[in-house]
C-alpha cells in the first residue's frame, strides 16, 4: 500500500496568474472553455466549431495540448429567492433535482525536454526532480510559447461558439486539490494504491483508453445521428463520441491529449514504417498488404497539404463507490465505445495509476510513448467533446433543460443586449399545445421579480394572475350592463399634463367621431376644450360630467366666448348628439356610471389585465377599450423608463379584426425598445398576421420566439420568423411527456441567433395556479368563492385532490 503525498511531491514549483512551472520543468498556461449548449449546433455549425479548433491546434508550436472535460453529477439544492407559495412549491418540487455539472478546461504545454512524450516505459510523476526549484521567472522560450499560446486563446474567443477565460492562481491550486481527491470537495483524502486497484478517499477509479490506431473503426464519422432526437425526417447530430460527456450520469473525465511536433519527423516515421514492412513482406502476407496501405496513405498526405499529424491519446477516467458501481460505469462506457466500434484499452494496476496521475496537466508530458498514436488532426478532433450542458443565465425565466430536467434560466430581457437589442416576443402554439400555460409561466415570473405588465385578454385566461397579486393588481372586464370601471378623465396629477391631453382627444374621438379622422381645426378645439374643462371644473373629473359641461357651455355660448372655441371648427349640437348615447339614459350609459367608476392609482398598479372578450362583436366598444387600454399602456409602462414592463395580447390574431389594432402594435412593436419595456403577443400561427409591410414589420422587431409542438408541421413558421435548418430541425424534434414522471411539454426558444429546446415543468401546486380551463379549474374557483383567497383555494382543493 503506497499513499501518495502531494506536500512532498508537488506538481508545481511557480506559478502566477495562470502559468505554472511543472516539477519535471514543463511551462504550462490553463484556461476554462465555455462551450454551446448540448444539442444547440447544427451541422454547419458543428462543422464551424472544429474548423476552429483545427486551425486553433495546428498553428501551435512543437507541444502537447490538453483537453481536458470533467462531469460531475450533483443534487440540486434550491435557493429561496422568492418565498409566496407558488416560488416555494418550485423550490421543493426541484430540490435533490439530481443533474450533471460540466466544466471544461484547456492546458497549452510546453515539456522541458524537447522528445515529447517518447519514453518507452510508465514514469511515475511523484519522485525526486533533478529541475531546480528555485525558478524565478519563466525564460524567453517559455515566454515566446505564452505568446503563441495567447493568439491561439485570442483566436478561440473569436469565434461565434466558444468563450475562452484565464484560470487564476488560486484556481490552479484549487483544481489540483480537487483532481488529487477525485474532486471531492469539502474537504482533503488520500490516494492510494493497492493490490492494484487505485482508491480515491471513499472512491474506486477506472479508466477507458484509445492509445492505438488498431482500437478504432475503418472510418471514423466526424458526425453522427443523434438517436435520441433524430427521425426519417430530420437529423439531430452530435460529434463522434459526444455521447461519452453528458451522456453518462456518474462522474468522469474525458481527457483528449494532442502532442504537436514537425511534420517530416512523422513522415520520416511513417516512411520507415513502411519500408518495414515491404522488406518484411516475406514473413506475412499481411505485411505487404499493411505496407501498400501505408504507401497508399503517404501519398495521400502528399496530395492534402491542409493535413496534419499529431500523436494523441484518448481516455476517460471514472469513480465508483465500491466494485459493483465501478463495474456498472464502466459496462456503460463500454457500451458506447463500442456502439462506435472502438476497442476500448482497460488499464489496471501501474498502467491505471499511469493513466490517472499522468492525464493531470503537469503530469501529461509523462505519458510514455505507447500511450499515443499517429493520426490526423482533424480526425482526431471528431474525439473531442464540443458543447456542454444547458448554461443558466445570471437573471431571467425559469425553464427546465433537456438534458436532465434541472431548472433552467433564460434570460429575455438581456439589460446588457448581449443577444437582443428588442424585447419584443412572440409565442406560438396551435390550440391546445399549451400556449396560454406556457406565457403564465413567463408573465408569473416577470411579476415576482417587479416588472410591470398590462395585459389584453379575450378569453378570462388571466383573471387568475390578478388573484395571485391582489395587492398590486387591477382586472378590468367588460360585461355588458356593469360600469366598465375605469375613469379615464381623473388625473394622477394635479395639472392636466400634454400627454394626458392627447390621450382624452383621442378618447373622445373614439366616442364622437368613431372610426373618422379628426381635422386639425377639430383637433385643436378639443384640445382648447377639454383644458377649458378642468381649468373651470376642480373635481369629480368624468366623462357624463364633461358632457355635462360642454352641454352647459354649448347653452350659455361660453364655449367662444370664454372657451375661444370657434363653433365653426367644433360642431357642439353633432358632438352632444353623438355622445347622449354614453350618458344618462343612453345605450351605452352604464360604461360610465359616476357612482361605480374607479379612478386608478398607477403608483400602487403592477398588473392590469384588460378583458374584453364580452365587447368583441361590437366594434365601438373595442375601439373603446382598446383607447382605455392604450392609455393604461401609457401610465403603466410606457411613460416610466425608470422600470421594467411589457405590454401583452394574448389570442392577438381575434384582437386583429378590431380597427387600427394592427398598426398600433406594430408601431409599439418599434418604439417600445426606448421605453425600457417589450411587447408580447400569442399567435396560433404566423399565418394570422397578415401578409405585407406592417405584419414583416412586427416579425423583424422580434428576436424573442416560444414555439411550441405543431402536429401539422413548422413549414410556415420557419418561412415567416427566417429560422435556420438548425432551427427547423429542433422544432421538429419537439416532444411532449405527459405520461410518467417527470412530466414535461417541450418548447423551441430562440433569443437573437441562439436557439434550443427548453423544457416546462412544473410543480402541481403551479399547475393548479395556471390551469384556465376545465372541470379542475371550476374547482378551484369555487372554492376561491368559499375561501376568499387563491392561495388558500389552491392549498385546498390539493389536499382534496
Amino acid at each position: 500500500m503506497h499513499a501518495i503525498s502531494l506536500a512532498e511531491y508537488p506538481p508545481f514549483i511557480w506559478s502566477k496568474n495562470n502559468a505554472c512551472i511543472s516539477s519535471a520543468g514543463d511551462y504550462i498556461l490553463a484556461y476554462r472553455l465555455q462551450l454551446p449548449e448540448r444539442y444547440s449546433l447544427g451541422e454547419k455549425k458543428y462543422t464551424q466549431l472544429l474548423d476552429h479548433f483545427n486551425k486553433t491546434i495546428k498553428n501551435l508550436p512543437a507541444s502537447v495540448f490538453l483537453k481536458q472535460d470533467v462531469f460531475l453529477r450533483k443534487s440540486l439544492k434550491s435557493q429561496r429567492v422568492f418565498n409566496d407559495f407558488l416560488a416555494r412549491s418550485f423550490y421543493d418540487h426541484f430540490d435533490n433535482r439530481q443533474y450533471t455539472e460540466h466544466h471544461c478546461f484547456i492546458f497549452f504545454i510546453l515539456p522541458k525536454s524537447s522528445r515529447l512524450l517518447e519514453a518507452d516505459f510508465i514514469k511515475s510523476p511523484f519522485r525526486k526532480t533533478s529541475y531546480k526549484t528555485d525558478v524565478a521567472e519563466p525564460g524567453q522560450k517559455m515566454l515566446q510559447f505564452e505568446k503563441e499560446a495567447k493568439e491561439a486563446v485570442a483566436f478561440l474567443n473569436a469565434s461565434n461558439h466558444i468563450t475562452v477565460s484565464t484560470f487564476t492562481e488560486k484556481a490552479l491550486f484549487d483544481y489540483t486539490r480537487l483532481y488529487f481527491n477525485a474532486f471531492f470537495q469539502h474537504g482533503y483524502t488520500d490516494t492510494i494504491i493497492e493490490n492494484g486497484q487505485l482508491r480515491v478517499g471513499d472512491r474506486l477509479v477506472g479508466a477507458q483508453v484509445v492509445r492505438s490506431i488498431n482500437q478504432l473503426p475503418d472510418t471514423i464519422n466526424e458526425l453522427v445521428s443523434e438517436d435520441n432526437f433524430s427521425s426519417n425526417d430530420y437529423d439531430f447530430y452530435r460529434l463522434f463520441l459526444e455521447s461519452n460527456g453528458l451522456d453518462l450520469d456518474f462522474d468522469h473525465l474525458v481527457n483528449q491529449v494532442f502532442v504537436l511536433e514537425d511534420q517530416q519527423k512523422h513522415l520520416t516515421r511513417l516512411k520507415s514504417k513502411q519500408g518495414a514492412l515491404f522488406g518484411a513482406r516475406g514473413f506475412s502476407p499481411g505485411n505487404k498488404i499493411h505496407a501498400e496501405k501505408l504507401k497508399a496513405y503517404l501519398e495521400s498526405l502528399v496530395e492534402k497539404s491542409d493535413a496534419t499529424l499529431i500523436r494523441f491519446h484518448y481516455n476517460v477516467i471514472y469513480f465508483g463507490k465500491d466494485k459493483e458501481e465501478l463495474q456498472a460505469n464502466a459496462t456503460k462506457l463500454t457500451t458506447r465505445l463500442k456502439s462506435a466500434d472502438i476497442i476500448p484499452y482497460v488499464p489496471y494496476g501501474s498502467s491505471l495509476s499511469n493513466i490517472f496521475f499522468n492525464s493531470f496537466f503537469a503530469y501529461v508530458s509523462q505519458l510514455d510513448a505507447t500511450s499515443t498514436f499517429l493520426i490526423e488532426l482533424s480526425q482526431a478532433l471528431c474525439f473531442i467533446n464540443p458543447t456542454s450542458t444547458y448554461q443558466n443565465d445570471n437573471e431571467g425565466i425559469w425553464f427546465n433543460n433537456r438534458v436532465d430536467n434541472a431548472p433552467l434560466k433564460r434570460d429575455l430581457w438581456d439589460e446588457k443586449k448581449k443577444r437582443i437589442k428588442a424585447r419584443n416576443f412572440i409565442i406560438n402554439a396551435p390550440t391546445g399545445e399549451g400556449k396560454t400555460v406556457a406565457a403564465l409561466n413567463i408573465l408569473f415570473q416577470l411579476l415576482q421579480q417587479g416588472y410591470y405588465l398590462v395585459i389584453n385578454d379575450l378569453g378570462d385566461s388571466y383573471h387568475k394572475l390578478c388573484l395571485l397579486f391582489p395587492e398590486v393588481s387591477q382586472y378590468i372586464k367588460f360585461e355588458k350592463g356593469q360600469p366598465l370601471g375605469i375613469n379615464p378623465f381623473y388625473l394622477q396629477t394635479e395639472k392636466l399634463e400634454a400627454n394626458k391631453l392627447d390621450q382624452l382627444v383621442q378618447f373622445i374621438k373614439t366616442l364622437w367621431k368613431r372610426d373618422e379622422e379628426l381635422s386639425t381645426s377639430e383637433s385643436t378645439s378639443l384640445r382648447k376644450l377639454i383644458t377649458f374643462y378642468y381649468d373651470n371644473v376642480p373635481k369629480n373629473h368624468s366623462f357624463p360630467n364633461f358632457y355635462k359641461f360642454v352641454e352647459f357651455s354649448h347653452k350659455d355660448n361660453l364655449l367662444a366666448t370664454k372657451g375661444e372655441i370657434d363653433q365653426e371648427y367644433f360642431d357642439a349640437r353633432q358632438f352632444l348628439h353623438v355622445c347622449s348615447e354614453f350618458v344618462k339614459g343612453g345605450s351605452y350609459a352604464y360604461l360610465f356610471k359616476e357612482t361605480d367608476r374607479f379612478n386608478l392609482d398607477y403608483d400602487k398598479l403592477q398588473l392590469v389585465v384588460f378583458e374584453y372578450g364580452e365587447a368583441k362583436d361590437d366594434p365601438l366598444l373595442v375601439s373603446i377599450l382598446l383607447n382605455l387600454s392604450n392609455e393604461i399602456d401609457y401610465h403603466l409602462v410606457w411613460s416610466n423608463r425608470a422600470t421594467r414592463g411589457y405590454i401583452f395580447y394574448d389570442e392577438f390574431a381575434k384582437q386583429l379584426k378590431f380597427p387600427n389594432v394592427l398598426s398600433s402594435v406594430e408601431y409599439k412593436f418599434q418604439a417600445i425598445r426606448k421605453q425600457t419595456a417589450g411587447i408580447g403577443i400569442v399567435l396560433q400561427s404566423p399565418n394570422q398576421l397578415p401578409k405585407g409591410s406592417t405584419a414583416s414589420s412586427i416579425i423583424d422587431n422580434t428576436q424573442i420566439f416560444l414555439l411550441l409542438s405543431n402536429q401539422k408541421g413548422y413549414d410556415d413558421v420557419v418561412e415567416r420568423y427566417k429560422l435556420d435548418s438548425h432551427d427547423h430541425n429542433q422544432l421538429m424534434s419537439l416532444k411532449n411527456n405527459f405520461a410518467v414522471s417527470p412530466m414535461y411539454s417541450e418548447q423551441f426558444l430562440k433569443i437573437g441567433t441562439y436557439s434550443n429546446v427548453v423544457r416546462l415543468e412544473l410543480s402541481e401546486t403551479m399547475l393548479a395556479a395556471f390551469l384556465t380551463e376545465g372541470e379542475e379549474h371550476v374547482k378551484i374557483m369555487n372554492l376561491l368563492e368559499e375561501q376568499g383567497s387563491m392561495e388558500t383555494a389552491i392549498v385546498k382543493y390539493l389536499k382534496t385532490k
